[in-house]
């Protein structure tokens, strides 16, 4: 099997429900049976204002809460530094700007492209929003027809 190329997971809806109750343990638990990416990312849209540290918390306090399996400190702070948190409107497209200038900044770091996921978990009254700002910020697109090209799950 080959290794999967760098990864940058973004939920919209990320401070809600289903990612506290399902998403982040689902991931957590991924991460310690290492299936996902060794450059795996994290970040988390939604129209509640946080710090990436806030949103941190508020994950570690999900995992506690809802995962079938404890993390530990040290599994912790190898995922910790790898989470971030964007607020911004959906109906916004600058704020989808200021979200590609994110993801942008970690390519940077790792020095190649990463593939880009985009997990909508919002209610569907914003569903419509959503994929039109992606679409039209051209972060849908990225890197269209490569192995790194984006996806949108719903």
């Amino acid at each position: 099997m080959s290794n999967p190329p760098p990864t940058i997971l973004v939920i919209f809806g990320a401070s809600g429900d289903l990612t506290a109750r399902k998403l982040a343990p689902a991931i957590f638990n991924l991460s310690k049976d290492n299936l996902l990416p060794e450059n795996c990312y994290l970040i988390g849209v939604g129209r509640t204002p946080m710090e990436d540290g806030s949103f941190r918390k508020y994950l570690n306090e999900s995992l506690s809460n809802h995962s079938r399996r404890k993390i530990g400190h040290e599994e912790w702070q190898k995922l910790e530094s790898k989470i971030f948190f964007h607020s911004g409107a959906y109906d916004d497209l600058k704020s989808f700007g200021i979200l590609e200038e994110k993801i942008l900044e970690l390519e940077k770091d790792l020095g190649k492209q990463a593939q880009c996921l985009f997990y909508i978990s919002t209610p569907p009254n914003v569903f419509e929003s959503i994929l039109e700002n992606l679409g039209e910020s051209g972060l849908a697109k990225r890197h269209h027809g490569t192995d790194f090209s984006s996806k949108v799950i719903i």
